[in-house]
């Protein structure tokens, strides 16, 4: 069965796919690195197929004619698509910075794993919260949140009609003030807990000299700071929950912030 895209769509066609890509390639689990680059590009290219014909009404009559022309619109696209999956992508850093945090409080900042999507190596404790991260992010079907948000997306912001002012840069500041925020909150019963056994060691090594206090106070910090992450997981889970059933408002948000 012959597609149906003719040689005369192809350049309103490509607008599609590029915002199509944007958002597989940095959105979170499927834009990580180990995700090969094939899979990424045919996800794309099969959803923009899927979309093309239903999104392709509106704007393909305002394409320009030469390439120079709609070059513009080519980088718009792939900053909207970008916004719409860094938006997902930065509540799963929030989760991994409260990791990072949790694991430096625990003294656990040698021990490390490579994280996926980044391809660097990171605390422990953060790659945890990262991979508990993605299997809610998957068990609530978030990604069906970001699909959906991108499929309205066109009639939203066809292309050509993206502007990028003031109004963004103020949202995503005060995005990642607030995802900065859920890191800490997430984080915040490890370093309570670690603080509190700090206070109690000090206590103890004025009380009874003769102990050796440094002795105990790394397996007894490390012992105390995995039960608190242990028994705060269901609240760290409502937390994840919380913050990826919400996106469709962040992302309404950002949509609204790019419109000309």
């Amino acid at each position: 069965m012959p597609l149906p895209l003719a040689y005369a769509d192809f350049p309103a066609f490509l607008l599609v796919f590029v915002r199509v890509l944007a958002v597989i390639g940095t959105m979170p689990l499927f834009g990580d690195h180990m995700v090969p680059r094939q899979v990424k590009l045919g996800m794309a290219l099969l959803l923009a197929l899927i979309l093309f014909p239903t999104v392709s009404a509106p704007f393909a009559g305002q394409v320009p004619a030469n390439i120079l022309g709609w070059m513009p619109a080519l980088f718009m696209e792939a900053l909207f698509g970008a916004a719409i999956g860094f938006t997902a992508r930065l509540i799963t850093t929030a989760f991994e910075f409260a990791g990072e945090v949790a694991g430096y409080m625990l003294g656990l900042t040698l021990a490390q794993a490579v994280d996926p999507q980044t391809n660097l190596q990171v605390p422990i404790i953060g790659q945890f919260l990262s991979v508990l991260s993605f299997m809610i992010f998957l068990a609530i079907n978030a990604h069906h949140i970001l699909i959906s948000a991108l499929v309205t997306s066109f009639d939203a912001l066809p292309p050509f009609s993206i502007h990028i002012g003031g109004g963004f840069a103020t949202l995503i500041i005060g995005l990642v003030f607030e995802l900065f925020k859920l890191g800490l909150q997430v984080s915040a019963p490890v370093v309570a807990a670690i603080l509190l056994a700090n206070v109690g060691l000090g206590v103890i090594s004025r009380a009874v000299p003769q102990m050796h206090v440094l002795v105990v106070a790394m397996p007894l910090t490390i012992a105390m700071g995995l039960l608190v992450i242990g028994l705060s997981l269901p609240y760290v889970t409502g937390l994840m929950v919380d913050a990826y059933g919400g996106m469709d408002d962040t992302l309404a948000a950002v949509m609204a912030s790019m419109r000309g």
